[in-house]
């Protein structure tokens, strides 16, 4: 009896340790599907309802998708290098300033500004990280541009001036 019991446990053991090597050999992921799609700028743009986004002079390394959520507005993106700084430029339909940038973090400078003639909000740690965040009420969109790397106020709103003009 306790032989058969100890041929069980071992069956048990085999099993078990076994599963994840099935399942990896399966082929099919498990987990949640990726809300980000690869696309061109034009893509990205039709598929968000947006014009897109404009760079700086001297971007680099362009990368395009937009971001499919479950109920939130689809999402142009652009994720580019710029003065050896890494940047993003979200898109998105809206009727007011919000905040999608996916940037939290305790901010030495937290102000609510205006940027031509936008509504905006501007937020960043001086040479860290920053966002800048501004409404086009007249196309109803929302802008959110950030920087990881060398953040001043002037490149901040040098990202969001070449999108208000």
């Amino acid at each position: 009896m306790k032989q058969m019991f100890v041929y069980l446990i071992i069956l048990v053991l085999m099993t078990t340790l076994s599963l994840p090597i099935a399942l990896a050999q399966q082929g099919t992921a498990i987990g949640l599907p990726s809300p980000i799609f690869e696309a061109t700028a034009e893509e990205a743009a039709k598929a968000s309802g947006t014009f897109g986004a404009k760079l700086p002079e001297g971007a680099m390394d362009i990368s395009y998708s937009y971001i499919k959520g479950k109920d939130r507005p689809v999402i142009f993106q652009v994720i580019f290098t710029w003065e050896e700084a890494k940047c993003s430029i979200r898109v998105f339909k809206g009727t007011q300033i919000e905040d999608l940038s996916g940037m939290f973090y305790p901010w030495a400078y937290d102000e609510e500004i205006t940027i031509g003639v936008y509504p905006s909000h501007v937020m960043y740690n001086e040479g860290e990280v920053g966002v800048v965040i501004w409404y086009d009420e007249h196309n109803e969109l929302v802008y959110n541009a950030s920087i990881e790397g060398d953040v001043t106020l002037e490149k901040l709103m040098d990202l969001a001036i070449v999108n208000t003009k």
